[in-house]
């Protein structure tokens, strides 16, 4: 089974999309572990009451305000979950139905994997949010927009790869997988890092040292990031 572990800081509208869409996953079982950085009890409530709506497990994970702490309140989130394989996504980013069935098929002992994120314009970030609603039809339609953004990155990516100009692909925490066991034995997210950024690089470093591998999903694992 899969654990899905998704950050957030009082964004509860954001947050309702986001597990709306994983409603619609598609081929894949999996729980979900909201990582709770500190929010006011707005977003507690709005975990409750969605987990009496949707057909996956759904938990909540808490901890103290005291600053951005996502690589603490993910390593948290990390200790409630029960599956073998750890997808990591943001609370701004609504999946596509078949984002989760892709990591499925290829992260395992050994190899993480990395799709792609595909940045929503204010006007329908916007729209999505007054509306509080992520239909399937939307999500589809999304999808066709995002096909030659996700080709021209899966190009790049295999470029980088084979000229060993850069390390490609990126391990991003907005997309991600990776086996348990291996997050594990990298002792997680360096707890350090507080404030924005670097601390799923830093774990991208450690990762490849330990001989982790990365598989590129990012034709066929999608999200789409609200814009803020």
């Amino acid at each position: 089974m899969l654990s899905v572990i998704v950050p957030t800081y009082n964004r509860p509208d954001a947050l309702q999309l986001v597990l709306q869409g994983y409603q619609l996953a598609r081929g894949v079982s999996f729980e979900l572990i909201v990582a709770d950085d500190g929010s006011t009890e707005e977003t507690a409530k709005l975990v409750a009451a969605m987990a009496k709506r949707v057909d996956f497990p759904l938990h909540h994970v808490w901890h103290e305000d005291r600053g951005f702490r996502a690589a603490a309140i993910r390593n948290l989130a990390v200790r409630r979950a029960t599956g073998d394989v750890l997808v990591f996504a943001d609370g701004d980013c609504i999946p596509h139905p078949d984002f989760l069935a892709a990591h499925a098929r290829v992260c395992r002992r050994g190899w993480a994997s990395s799709g792609y994120r595909f940045f929503l314009s204010p006007a329908e970030s916007d729209r999505l949010l007054r509306s509080r609603e992520c239909s399937p039809r939307w999500l589809e339609a999304a999808a066709r927009r995002a096909r030659w953004p996700q080709r021209l990155l899966w190009m790049k990516n295999r470029w980088y790869t084979g000229t060993g100009l850069k390390i490609r692909p990126k391990f991003l925490t907005a997309n991600v997988a990776v086996h348990r066991l291996d997050f594990e034995e990298v002792n997680g997210f360096d707890e350090r890092f507080q404030g924005w950024g670097y601390e799923d690089e830093d774990l991208a470093r450690r990762l490849r040292r330990s001989g982790i591998r990365l598989h590129d999903v990012c034709l066929h694992s999608l999200v789409y990031h609200l814009f803020h």
